[in-house]
């Protein structure tokens, strides 16, 4: 009897596990069709459905930088370079041209809208650093530092 006991036990905690894990399972959203979402979105300026769908992407594989650099774009065309900068903030520890186009664009948020020179001077010197020949990097820092009264 207490073997029969047993067994229900653990069916019933095996039929739990099973039941749970197909929750888990099916909520997991399709990584790629919510890729082409938050692009397509993006195209059509729907920027606030930008950041919802990126943010769900997010949740599940917080490495998505292609993704996470659009919905920065999408939160400053919002007019919300904080989040802009949120969003920003995990690929600062990548490389390559996402790592690139997240610096120039953190520059631009930094000195446009927040005002914040010394954040913009890192931002342009951390592009540089991906890619020393890059024209807006270069550039911007230039500005910049005309702008402060400083050669280097």
């Amino acid at each position: 009897m207490a073997s029969h006991f047993t067994l229900k036990r653990i069916l019933v905690v095996a039929t739990i596990l099973v039941v749970v894990a197909g929750m888990v399972w099916f909520r997991r959203p399709d990584l790629e069709a919510g890729q082409r979402d938050v692009e397509r979105f993006f195209r059509q300026k729907n920027y606030e459905q930008v950041q919802q769908s990126a943010d769900e992407l997010l949740k599940w594989k917080p490495d998505l930088n292609e993704i996470r650099l659009l919905a920065a774009k999408s939160a400053a065309q919002t007019g919300n370079p904080q989040r802009a900068l949120e969003y920003l903030d995990p690929i600062a520890n990548t490389d390559g041209s996402t790592k690139l186009e997240a610096s120039l664009l953190e520059a631009e948020l930094a000195l446009d809208q927040l005002f914040d020179l010394d954040r913009a001077e890192t931002a342009y010197r951390e592009a540089l650093q991906v890619d020393p020949d890059n024209v807006s990097a270069l550039d911007g820092l230039v500005r910049l530092l005309a702008v402060c009264g400083r050669r280097r």
